[in-house]
């Protein structure tokens, strides 16, 4: 029988450590993907993955995840960097929509089997919809995929376009989870990123969903946005520790004005150093830990109740294109402009032009970019999911899997792992690799070790 290890070729080397005057410092400056997935999307190439995708959902056994891209947002924050459109047209949306269900169509046509366990709204701002958009989005879904009777919805929302009704209304479609983008509390860092919202509002946003009946609120954070210091992370502490939700996710501001240009306003603001980010990030960190959160992998916090804590400590966290989950589901079904799919060992992604998409959406030519997985990409996706999780991966449990040698196969991975351990950000003993406590930021940066694709450029953030 042919093992795996014979069906996996090699990769190409990977780019060494640079010479031996590099320093702790310079690795938290380096350029590295994020690793929500492996391989990551930049290398998606063109080709037809409709086919695969359709026919790898047919042959599902097991439910699978949805996540639907709503890509408008009523302003523009000057920091972000997601795929978004800006309007207060809201009969934008109700074009969108019709393309989107136009989508569902097609797919519920050919593959009308398969069940849905999770659902997610991202964006732009899901919220920008009104409460009648939601409630058609809502009967599209229910029409035409079969949803499992304890479907978990969740949905991303600004809290600049939330209502006590509006709320209410999303609770009664059945959102149980909501994710509040909240940045930063204090008003000067607000203005400079043209995001303003009181702590009140944010409040009153958070009371309301408890009481129209959500059972968890995770709050966005970001380290590193101009005019932040340690003094306005010591204010959002303040706030959050008001606030007392389940979850906070804490985002690395990443500073790409080539790719963004709103990006371009920072240029007259105070812009935090490397350094001054490093203790802001270990301070908002020391902090939460003191409100009672566990760290969770890289940019998550959790109380210890929470599902994300107890996947933790059993050992089943993992993590998926919007973070960790506690769901243990890889399979994403992605709906929408720029939405990516995993079904099967194929990858692949809608367009990120909102045009383009309405057009392959009307050729029925979804899905033309993406990439089939090989042994070897699951192979070193599983090794850096489980970096990007625990810190932690046992190599030799990893090559066992899939029937190989590792000190042939990884002999220059095994190389640069050595070299970091003699800096003193991680330990490696019998091929386990442990991070450093105190380098646990720099996981991004050991994961990217196993990244056979990975070249050197600045379209990805920096470490801190």
């Amino acid at each position: 029988m042919t093992s795996l290890a014979q069906k996996i070729t090699p990769s190409v080397t990977s780019a060494s450590l640079p010479p031996a005057y590099v320093d702790i410092q310079s690795l938290y400056e380096r350029h590295v993907p994020r690793y929500t997935s492996y391989p990551t999307a930049v290398e998606f190439a063109d080709g037809d993955f409709n086919s695969p995708i359709l026919a790898n959902l047919s042959a599902q056994r097991k439910p699978i995840s949805l996540y639907i891209h709503i890509p408008f947002c009523q302003s523009l924050c000057n920091y972000c960097g997601c795929n978004k459109r800006i309007t207060q047209d809201k009969t934008k949306a109700d074009i969108y929509l019709d393309y989107l269900a136009n989508e569902i169509r097609q797919i519920s046509t050919v593959t009308p089997s398969f069940t849905v366990s999770h659902i997610h709204y991202g964006g732009g701002s899901p919220s920008f919809l009104t409460p009648a958009q939601h409630t058609r989005l809502h009967a599209l879904i229910n029409e035409h995929f079969h949803l499992l009777t304890e479907v978990q919805q969740s949905i991303e929302c600004d809290p600049r376009n939330l209502t006590p009704s509006y709320i209410s209304h999303l609770a009664n479609l059945g959102f149980r989870r909501l994710s509040l983008g909240i940045q930063d509390v204090n008003a000067t860092v607000q203005q400079t990123i043209n995001r303003v919202q009181s702590k009140a509002h944010i409040e009153e946003c958070i009371y309301h969903a408890y009481a129209s009946g959500f059972t968890s609120i995770n709050l966005d954070l970001i380290v590193g946005l101009p005019e932040q210091t340690t003094r306005t992370i010591e204010e959002t502490l303040r706030a959050v520790q008001r606030f007392d939700c389940e979850r906070i996710s804490v985002f690395n501001y990443a500073h790409l004005p080539a790719r963004f240009p709103s990006q371009r306003k920072f240029e007259k603001a105070n812009m935090p150093s490397i350094s001054q980010k490093k203790a802001m990030t270990q301070q908002i960190a020391k902090g939460l830990n003191q409100l009672g959160y566990q760290k969770i992998g890289l940019d998550h916090f959790a109380k210890q109740d929470d599902s994300l804590s107890k996947a933790l400590e059993a050992g089943t966290l993992s993590r998926n294109f919007q973070g960790y989950t506690s769901d243990n589901n890889d399979q994403i079904l992605g709906l929408g402009v720029s939405a990516i799919s995993n079904i099967g060992n194929t990858r692949s992604q809608n367009s990120v032009d909102l045009a383009k998409y309405y057009n392959q959406v009307t050729q029925s030519q979804l899905r033309h970019r993406g990439m089939s997985l090989s042994q070897d990409d699951l192979l070193r996706g599983q090794i850096i999911s489980q970096l990007m999780c625990n810190f932690s991966v046992n190599l030799n449990d990893i090559a066992r899997q899939f029937h190989l040698n590792l000190n042939t196969y990884m002999h220059d991975e095994l190389k640069q792992l050595r070299e970091f351990a003699q800096l003193g950000v991680l330990s490696l003993k019998a091929n386990k690799i442990t991070m450093n406590q105190e380098h646990r930021p720099l996981i991004r940066v050991i994961a990217s070790v196993f990244d056979k694709y990975l070249q050197s450029h600045h379209s990805f953030s920096s470490v801190i």
